[in-house]
């Protein structure tokens, strides 16, 4: 009886660890994005953060500076400022979303001396699964 009573409580005791690990997935692969969101503003990096659908999950303070006049962020989605960026810019969402980032990026403006922005998509590794919204992160960086 001594025997059984233990390996039940061990059963129960793995499946109560498997659901408390369960429940925090969650809020760890939260508490990951927002710590990659804080390190980079205080890094001083302009960034927009996207999940797996291409939606913004966060633009930090220093991000939402550099996107003005190029970038907004509207219902979630990023939409270019100027007529025929949007399709360049959902390609280079795309190209992030499946795993294979455009690796020059994309130039916004810069013609005839004028500044311009650069974004480029890195893909966000994660082994956390569905719980980890954060698939990647765009990096801005103006010229």
């Amino acid at each position: 009886m001594h025997i059984q009573a233990d390996a039940d409580a061990d059963t129960h005791g793995r499946a109560a660890d498997a659901e408390f690990r369960a429940m925090l997935a969650p809020i760890m692969a939260g508490a990951r994005a927002r710590g990659v969101a804080d390190g980079l503003e205080l890094l001083g990096v302009g960034a927009v953060l996207i999940d797996a659908t291409g939606c913004v999950l966060h633009a930090g303070e220093r991000g939402r500076r550099m996107m003005a006049g190029w970038l907004r962020v509207v219902e979630r989605h990023l939409v270019a400022e100027r007529p025929g960026d949007d399709h360049a810019i959902a390609e280079l969402l795309g190209s992030a979303i499946a795993g294979r980032p455009t690796p020059g990026g994309l130039r916004l403006g810069g013609l005839g001396g004028e500044p311009s922005l650069t974004v480029r998509a890195l893909v966000f590794p994660s082994d956390e699964g569905s719980a980890q919204r954060l698939h990647a992160v765009l990096v801005l960086d103006e010229t």
